[in-house]
């Protein structure tokens, strides 16, 4: 989905599509920003819970590489996001 925001900001195009499926759904409500806030609480709340809960202690080698590598990009993506609407609210 980011990959298409970025060819149609870069062809100077609106774009139809937000950041993730969740906020994407929220275009319906003609809110996707709250719908991105509300992805962005689940996926902490989520990983919140697996490490508060020691379920991570439970996984295996590469479980444990995929959950790295996920909740890694996930925390990146966000960052990436705030940037990209804050510099978007300045142009």
């Amino acid at each position: 989905m980011n990959l298409a925001r970025v060819y149609f900001n870069l062809s100077g195009r609106e774009t139809p599509i937000e950041y993730c499926t969740i906020a994407q759904a929220g275009r319906f409500f003609k809110r996707p920003k709250l719908f991105l806030a509300i992805d962005t609480l689940i996926s902490f709340s989520i990983i919140c819970i697996v490490l508060w809960s020691e379920w991570i202690t439970l996984l295996t080698r590469q479980e444990l590489y995929i959950w790295y590598a996920a909740t890694t990009l996930n925390l990146i993506s966000v960052s990436i996001v705030n940037i990209w609407i804050e510099l978007k609210r300045r142009a």
